[in-house]
């Protein structure tokens, strides 16, 4: 298997989100059941698909700081990566917030899932590494960031795969955002 279709592989595992097929019949309302009946998710890292929109909290039941639709603005599924829980609340790494800022959605508004897949960057060594139970599954070389424009660092979460329209494209036959 090629380093391409194994990278799509693990990121579509990971629960980054849902390609946008330009005939796919719309899905039904989803009523997520009590959280009593809800099985735990598995996986070391826990996910959050929003189910209807809501707006992003600077604390649990605090001010509103953005507003989430269910849709990225590429049009895949919103699923946010969940980094605590209290109290029906989660805080989520969401690209609205500032490098290394988190906010909250309240748990009701999300369906939980999880993954054993991530990713890890290391800028020095222009690479990156997917691994699946902590264990690395590939290593891809990498381009990074310059003086001026530099990789930030930090927890990072991939929120859409995306296919270039063109071959020429500086993003190569994809991009993750």
């Amino acid at each position: 298997m090629g380093p391409r279709p194994l990278l799509i592989l693990a990121l579509s595992l990971a629960g980054c989100g849902e390609p946008v097929l330009p005939d796919a019949p719309e899905r039904p309302p989803f009523t997520p059941a009590p959280a009593a009946e809800r099985p735990a998710p598995s996986g070391r890292y826990l996910t959050a698909r929003l189910l209807e929109p809501t707006a992003l909290r600077a604390a649990p039941g605090g001010r509103a700081l953005h507003p989430l639709a269910v849709r990225t603005e590429f049009g895949s599924r919103r699923v946010l990566g969940v980094t605590a829980r209290r109290d029906g609340w989660l805080r989520v790494i969401a690209p609205e917030r500032p490098n290394g800022r988190a906010g909250w959605i309240p748990e009701r508004r999300a369906r939980l899932g999880g993954t054993d897949v991530s990713l890890h960057v290391d800028r020095s060594a222009r690479a990156l590494t997917v691994r699946r139970d902590g264990r690395v599954v590939r290593r891809f070389p990498i381009a990074v960031g310059r003086p001026g424009t530099p990789t930030p660092t930090g927890r990072f979460a991939v929120t859409d795969k995306l296919h270039p329209d063109r071959a020429d494209s500086p993003y190569g036959c994809c991009a993750l955002a």
